[in-house]
């Protein structure tokens, strides 16, 4: 449990620096990603001696075509996510992207035989699905094309997490995970060679935002692949639910969002249904 919770945590605070370096520091979601993925390589290249693991199984064909798969999924979706992060509130893509987490809890219990937890999967859609109502605007989701690069995102992400899954089986977290960053970082700097040619400089500040940022991404990642390893898909999407609460309080506090009743009830539902999960 300790695992998905740290996991959480991380993710509330990574998407918080993320907008506050895109909205507030005016840095390109191009030149962001960029420098965010190549910076958690060399984090993770200082760690590798420590904590990488090498299995012969890694370079099997299966796991070859799964893991260009799963690079492939997060190119696309972390290009979708920042260009609509950037110009999206936190409270606003909030809920967009919490769907990854009904995708994911779907798809893992009509995939997987070994996620099919009748009660687990109740209270993570109850969890998810009380923030998603919490933004409804005249019952409807309102979608700009940010938005809705957001939302699709998030699709991605579901599809990439039953990969990771499978991956998982042969790869620890950290050697799995700093594999795809590697692996990633040459193609988003290739990709920011040719498209973007940007000449402002980012401040010492913003930089150590972005290097602050980047650890928590590290964090979020190692232990909610750790999460997918031990608890399985659906209780672990079930415990990255509490994200919201925590960055419902952050945006209010640090980035000046507005703060809503319903919001503050999706909150109260959340913890509920994962402290049920514990108790139960």
């Amino acid at each position: 449990m300790i695992t998905g919770l740290i996991a959480a945590m991380a993710n509330s605070v990574e998407l918080l620096l993320e907008r506050y370096i895109l909205d507030k520091k005016q840095v390109s979601w191009k030149k962001n990603l960029n420098i965010g993925f190549i910076t958690i390589s060399l984090f993770m290249l200082i760690g590798s001696p420590f904590f990488f693991k090498y299995n012969p199984l890694y370079l099997s064909k299966t796991n070859i075509i799964y893991l260009a798969v799963v690079i492939f999924l997060s190119v696309v979706f972390n290009s979708l996510f920042f260009f609509g992060l950037k110009h999206t509130k936190v409270n606003e893509a909030e809920p967009l992207i919490l769907t990854s987490w009904i995708f994911t809890i779907i798809s893992a219990a009509i995939i997987y035989p070994d996620e099919r937890n009748t009660i687990g999967i109740a209270l993570a859609i109850i969890a998810s699905g009380s923030v998603l109502l919490s933004h409804l605007k005249k019952h409807h989701l309102q979608l700009d094309r940010y938005a809705f690069c957001i939302l699709l995102s998030a699709f991605l992400i579901s599809i990439h997490d039953l990969f990771a899954k499978k991956l998982l089986t042969v790869y620890d977290p950290y050697s799995f995970y700093f594999i795809r960053c590697v692996l990633c970082s040459v193609i988003f700097l290739f990709m920011y060679r040719i498209f973007v040619r940007e000449k402002s400089r980012i401040s010492k500040a913003t930089l150590m935002l972005i290097l602050f940022a980047n650890v928590a991404v590290i964090a979020r990642y190692v232990f909610m692949y750790w999460s997918y390893k031990i608890n399985g898909l659906v209780y672990t999407s079930l415990l990255m639910c509490l994200a919201p609460v925590i960055i419902l309080v952050g945006s209010f506090v640090f980035l000046k969002e507005e703060i809503r009743p319903k919001n503050i009830a999706a909150s109260v539902i959340i913890v509920a249904c994962v402290v049920i999960s514990i108790v139960l």
